[in-house]
């Protein structure tokens, strides 16, 4: 009779894992893909020496290409212009996920919003002159 509970419980358990699962997975992907967009950019801002309006648009080029939602994700940097040699800057993408998993009935209750933050930083390889 002690051992009634248990397959309530585990059935509960269950239930939570494989509703939540596939959201993490998404979630865990988005986050590896802002990564990924954070480190090419400032990779080439570091080729072509700074932060410049070559390398903004570079950015919205990738988070399409990664199939990112523009309107979700923004990037800022520490400096902007041209970046001396051995000039350091940073790269931060920033976004957000909304796990579904818990909106019960397309009310809108259960909503999730959790941010995705993607941080680089990098140094310049050109010379100015």
């Amino acid at each position: 009779m002690s051992n009634a509970p248990f397959p309530f419980f585990a059935v509960i358990v269950l239930a939570f894992i494989f509703l939540f699962l596939p959201e993490m997975a998404i979630y865990t992907v988005q986050a590896a893909k802002a990564n990924d967009v954070a480190e090419q950019t400032t990779k080439h801002a570091e080729l072509v020496g700074g932060i410049t309006d070559e390398v903004k648009a570079r950015f919205k080029e990738t988070l399409k290409e990664k199939g990112l939602n523009p309107d979700l994700f923004t990037v800022s940097y520490s400096r902007e212009g041209e970046v001396e040699h051995r000039g350091k800057f940073v790269v931060q993408v920033k976004g957000s996920f909304t796990f579904r998993a818990f909106n019960f009935l397309g009310t809108g209750r259960g909503l999730i919003k959790v941010p995705i933050t993607a941080t680089d930083s990098g140094m310049s390889e050109v010379w100015i002159r």
